[in-house]
């Protein structure tokens, strides 16, 4: 009684009669003295239809996210809590010399062993996993028979189309236009620039290359005392990019672009170069290059430099420039005959 407990605790420290009458109402409806742990929200219940529904539909879709795998072992939790709950009067004899820890750890490692079950039939075995690769690998295969014959078809056809573009218009992906370029060593190369050669010019190269390599030979030092010059056309219209070009093809076609010599808009530059001198110039001029322009070119470039080197080595030097008609003019050869030895 309450009296009892107050001579037990004291006066002061002893419960209180209904706090005594709602612990025994606990241990009569739970048997348990600690307190049991409340859940944070309601819990919706679920029928026994329900949850069958879901079970039959694991077996039937193993593939499922784990979302709804969550979602079926709290069902299959839900079911085996009921299933204690209505059979706990039917099996209370047989449980009456067990104690209430060891009921637990049956309950507990009962719901773990139907989990392992039911995680394995809804996780592929081995076998399933194999098929599923081995078709997948099959089925790729087959796309890719398609489009290593459709692929090396478009470069031959336009060797010039970009990468972007040829997957655009062959419907395959551009990763996987580059993976059949890769396995059939088709490679992008980048042009190159070169002068328009004219009918002849490559007999004159070689004729200059042979002139060169014999006068080389019987003086070491010849190709530092050549003064090289010429002039170059830089435009704001026509031009390619280099960077933007490509050519796919198995070998390298040396592929290259003839470029134009005169543009509407365009800015005129000349220089020379030599190996004791260095860079003279650059000298711009916006007009055609005619005889008078480019004696007036001479004599305000060349002129201060030329005066500046020892006569013995000025004598020797030699002035290298193109077959262009302002450079063969009359006035300009007897100016570069008075500077330069006639050799």
């Amino acid at each position: 009684t309450v009296r009892k407990l107050k001579t037990i605790f004291g006066r002061n420290e002893a419960p209180s009669a209904p706090g005594v009458r709602k612990f025994l109402r606990k241990v009569r409806e739970t048997d348990m003295l600690m307190d049991t742990r409340s859940h944070p929200r309601a819990r919706p219940m679920r029928s026994v239809e329900r949850i069958v529904a879901v079970a039959q539909s694991v077996r039937e879709n193993p593939r499922i996210s784990t979302r709804y795998r969550e979602q079926l072992n709290n069902a299959i939790r839900k079911l085996a809590a009921e299933v204690t709950i209505l059979t706990a009067d039917s099996a209370q004899k047989s449980f009456e010399g067990i104690s209430q820890a060891t009921r637990k750890d049956d309950l507990r490692r009962h719901l773990h062993e139907h989990d392992d079950h039911e995680n394995s039939l809804s996780q592929p075995s081995k076998a399933t996993r194999l098929a599923e690769c081995y078709q997948h690998h099959k089925e790729r295969d087959g796309e890719d028979d398609a489009a290593s014959v459709l692929a090396p078809h478009s470069v031959r056809e336009a060797p010039r189309l970009s990468l972007r573009r040829r997957a655009i218009e062959t419907e395959i992906s551009k990763s996987h236009l580059q993976r059949i370029f890769k396995q059939n060593r088709i490679l992008p190369f980048k042009p190159k620039f070169r002068h328009t050669l004219e009918e002849g010019d490559e007999a004159k190269r070689l004729d200059f290359c042979l002139e060169m390599g014999n006068r080389v030979l019987n003086d070491v030092i010849f190709h530092k005392r050549i003064l090289f010059s010429d002039e170059s056309t830089f435009s704001t219209n026509g031009v390619v990019s280099s960077q933007h070009c490509r050519y796919w093809c198995e070998t390298n076609p040396h592929f290259t672009i003839s470029c134009r010599r005169q543009y509407l808009k365009k800015v005129n530059m000349w220089c020379t170069v030599s190996y004791t001198n260095g860079i003279i110039g650059p000298y711009f001029f916006k007009e055609n290059l005619n005889r008078n322009t480019y004696l007036e070119m001479l004599q305000n470039c060349l002129t201060d430099t030329l005066d500046e080197l020892p006569l013995s080595y000025r004598t020797r030097m030699f002035f290298q420039q193109d077959g262009c008609p302002a450079r063969h003019a009359v006035t300009v050869r007897n100016w570069l005959n008075s500077e330069f030895n006639e050799h």
